[in-house]
This record gives structure tokens, sequence and C-alpha cells, in this order.
């Protein structure tokens, strides 16, 4: 089984893929190929063009798995209005529709099959919920920084990377994604963050997780 997840950028696919690493392993051995592509940008990744790249997709192989993953951050975005993740996920799958109708294709046979979820508000939620790691990371016992302890509440008046580098700036360092998120989520265990994270994340890495179950 083939499972193709497409986030924003290049640093969401390293630091995820290094979170999710123990979980893409097991999974391999059970036959299903989970591999993640950034689109460059959550005005790519919200868009018609990877609805179509779905749908390409599903109607070519029939048992894969496609899913979505942009950040809510920022706010309408992309192809469709959102400020919630509720909207953004309701806007991409209608899109689905109204796309797949027009190619005359039965969504219905294989929406099963497409997923949208979202990171609430954006990656640096996950680090957040690493506080543990992060602190080991930084080198520090505590933190000066506040942020809202349910980190998928944390909004888009101060969304999560603008927590995340206040903390590395009170500890004399900059924040740099694609080298410190990787580091970061590698050393952080999955089931962890997914618990402390349950509105949105939790629900991805249950689907991973029950992927090659049916």
């Amino acid at each position: 089984m083939k499972v193709l997840i497409y986030v924003e950028g290049a640093s969401d696919k390293l630091a995820l893929k290094d979170l999710l690493d123990p979980l893409i392993r097991e999974k391999w051995r059970e036959g299903v190929d989970i591999r993640f592509f950034p689109r460059g940008g959550k005005k790519n990744l919200v868009s018609d063009a990877i609805i179509r790249k779905a749908l390409r997709f599903l109607q070519d192989k029939p048992q894969g798995r496609f899913m979505i993953l942009p950040d809510l951050y920022p706010p309408n975005m992309g192809r469709v209005d959102h400020e919630t993740a509720d909207e953004l996920i309701a806007g991409l799958n209608n899109r689905f529709h109204e796309i797949a109708s027009g190619w005359n294709v039965e969504a219905t046979e294989i929406e099963d099959r497409f997923y949208v979820f979202c990171l609430k508000y954006e990656l640096e939620a996950l680090i957040l919920a690493a506080e543990e790691v992060l602190k080991d990371h930084l080198d520090t016992d505590a933190f000066s920084s506040t942020w809202t302890r349910e980190v998928e509440d944390q909004n888009h008046d101060k969304p999560p990377e603008e927590v995340v580098k206040e903390v590395f700036q009170e500890n004399d360092e900059e924040y740099t994604k694609t080298v410190d998120a990787p580091e970061i989520l590698e050393a952080a265990e999955h089931e962890e963050i997914a618990e402390r994270c349950p509105q949105q994340f939790q629900p991805f890495v249950d689907l991973l997780t029950s992927l090659g179950e049916e």
C-alpha cells in the first residue's frame, strides 16, 4: 500500500519523517509505504492542483492513500477560505468532490482513501508539545516564555513558530526551522506528542497506525 502525504515545505517533511520514523518503519514491515512530499508553501498545498494530483493517484492506485497536511496558520491562504481547522478541512474536501465531478469521476468510490488533516496552528505546535526535549536541545531547565498548554489552541495572533523563536532567543539561540525542528522532533516520542495534540495530530497518527490493519 502506497501512502502519499503532502506537506507545505521541506522542514515539515524532514521533521515529521524524523518524528514518525519508528511508525514509518513498522508500517513498512507490514507492507505500507509512507512517504512525505513538500509543496513549496501553503498556497501550493491548499490548491486545486493538489486535488487533481490526488484524483490521478487514487484512480491509478486502488489501494493507495492520499493525505494533505497543511498548517492552519496563516488563515485564508490558498484555494479555500478558512480560519478554523474545520473550515480548512471541509473546504478541501468540497473541492475534491467538485473537481471529481468535473472529471466525471465518482468521488464516492475513492473519497474514503483521501484525507485532509492540518497542523494546528503549524508544525511548531509539536515542538512546544515536546517541551522536555526542547529544554534538552537548548540546555536549559526552564523557560520564561509562556504559551497555551493545550498547544493546538495557540492561535493566529501568536502562532507557535513565534513562541518557539522567543524561546530560542531567551536562550541566546536563533531558531532555524530546517535544522532545529527535525533535531528536536527526532528525539521526541510520537505517541506522547500525539497525546498532547489530540485535536488534529492525534487523529492523523491514529490513521497512520491503523493502515494495513484493515
